[in-house]
């Protein structure tokens, strides 16, 4: 049938030609027959960003690929994988790298921020905690779907880590 940009971009005109089908309009052609009738308007190539977002979205997963391989690549050996850090057994201070899968902002009982984020590398996810002195710290406020580079203390007994410092990739 084509690629999925395709399919999106030609998506009401499927819908109309299935509803028509439907309605008994195609009831005498053959199946194969009927494909070759479609008119599909060219569509303009979706960049793997975008087809890693739609994936996620959609599906809850990556199919095509990592927003993070890339970056993985570049970072090799001056972070550590998320599934390598669940190893230790004692706080000891990290460097990990990856994609802010979800974000959540807290307003804490003094009135201060805070914000605690899903980061997810290649290898597993894990929760990072930014309270509110080190937050108000940060240069920049992180979003989901953002490549970063993040400095903190790991927690086993907890499965998290006390975020200290974060780097934006791109």
């Amino acid at each position: 049938m084509g690629e999925r940009d395709a399919l999106y971009t030609n998506l009401d005109e499927l819908v109309a030609y299935g509803q028509r089908q439907k309605n008994g309009i195609f009831a005498t052609a053959r199946l194969f027959e009927v494909a070759d009738n479609i008119f599909m308007r060219p569509a303009v190539s979706l960049s793997l960003t975008e087809k890693l977002s739609w994936e996620k979205e959609l599906l809850g997963i990556y199919v095509s690929g990592h927003p993070f391989e890339e970056a993985a690549k570049q970072l090799n050996g001056k972070i550590k994988r998320i599934t390598d850090i669940r190893r230790y057994k004692d706080v000891t201070r990290v460097r990990i790298g990856g994609v802010i899968a979800g974000l959540k902002r807290i307003i804490t009982k003094k009135n201060h921020q805070m914000i605690t984020m899903e980061l997810e590398d290649l290898s597993d996810t894990i929760r990072i905690i930014f309270f509110p002195k080190t937050y108000s710290k940060l240069k920049s406020v992180p979003e989901n779907g953002k490549i970063v580079v993040i400095s903190g203390d790991y927690d086993p007994k907890r499965g998290e880590m006390i975020g200290e410092d974060l780097a934006f990739l791109r």
